[in-house]
This record gives C-alpha cells, sequence and structure tokens, in this order.
C-alpha cells in the first residue's frame, strides 16, 4: 500500500501489570490507534489523502513564488544598501509581511487547491526563514544589535501583518 502511516505517541497507561507489559497506544474498534490531528499527510491518489491537483497547484504557487522572492528581496536590499539603511534584512522583511498578509488573507478567503496555490504553494516560496536564520547567524558575531533587531522585528511584524490580514478579510468578507 502507498503511504506514510499516521502514528500516534505511545502513552504510557496508569499502572503496569507486569514488568514485560508493552506500552501501547489506545485502540478503535478496528484494532487501529486514532490518528492525532496533526499526522502526517497520506500518500498521494489512492486511499484518500492529498490530490494530484492540490499537488500541482503547491507546485505551481511555488514556482511562482520563489522567483517572486528573489526579484523583491535582491532588489530591495540592493536598494537599502545603496541608500545607507545600515545591516538589516530589509529584502527578507518586506517578502515574509507580504507572504504573512496574503496568507492571511488566503486561508479566510479560499478553500480547497486554490487555497493551497496561493497559501502553501506561492506563499511558501515567498517567505522564507531559512535566509532570516542564514542571517542572524552570519550577522551575530560581526554586528550583534542588527541581529538582534531583526530577531525582534521580523517574527513580530510577520505574525503582526498575518492577524490584520485575517481581521480585515474577515470583517470584509462577513466569514
Amino acid at each position: 500500500a502507498w503511504g506514510i502511516k499516521a502514528t500516534t505517541p505511545r502513552t504510557r497507561p496508569h499502572r503496569r501489570t507486569s514488568r514485560t507489559a508493552p506500552r501501547s497506544a489506545p485502540v478503535t474498534a478496528r484494532g487501529t490507534a486514532p490518528a492525532p490531528p496533526h499526522a502526517p499527510l497520506q500518500a498521494l491518489g489512492r486511499g484518500g489523502g492529498t490530490s494530484w491537483s492540490v499537488t500541482l497547484a503547491v507546485a505551481l504557487g511555488g514556482a511562482i513564488g520563489a522567483p517572486m522572492r528573489y526579484l523583491i528581496d535582491s532588489r530591495i536590499s540592493r536598494t537599502a544598501q545603496r541608500r545607507g539603511y545600515g545591516v538589516f534584512p530589509w529584502g527578507l522583511l518586506v517578502v515574509n509581511v507580504m507572504g504573512s498578509l496574503l496568507i492571511g488573507i488566503a486561508y479566510v478567503s479560499l478553500e480547497g487547491p486554490m487555497r493551497s496555490l496561493l497559501a502553501t504553494g506561492a506563499c511558501g516560496a515567498l517567505t522564507t526563514y531559512s535566509s532570516y536564520a542564514l542571517f542572524v547567524n552570519r550577522v551575530w558575531s560581526e554586528k550583534r544589535s542588527s541581529a538582534w533587531a531583526a530577531i525582534i522585528v521580523m517574527p513580530i511584524a510577520c505574525i503582526g501583518a498575518c492577524g490584520v490580514a485575517v481581521a480585515v478579510t474577515r470583517a470584509v468578507t462577513g466569514a
């Protein structure tokens, strides 16, 4: 059969009856442990789980978001450097805040493959935690104040942007 089987964390019975009694997960009538809400997705195609259309939507969105990130980040970073705005990931801040806004809008207003295309695909490729982590790691020993500024500003700006997008989209759409 295809796929990744969903597993649950093993639970310890309150009291063991013997030293050799195995620890086990709760069992349903079918004889299998129920999948937690955060279980890995099943394989594509047969047996439910993620469909090929959603997977293709995510791939297409990624093909759109990754070049957008490169173009926006490189242009803004170059401009900020030319204007002497100091050592700060201005381009990363812009793409991450833009992506957070779009993800907030998408999760309130879209469903199915369109949500996957925009939120998971395009915004997943547009936003970047790895480049942010690399910036902080690279700058930490040379200019710690810039690293701290990025550590504080980036999460607050991104979480705030997503929250504002969700609230405004809900107010506008009545969702």
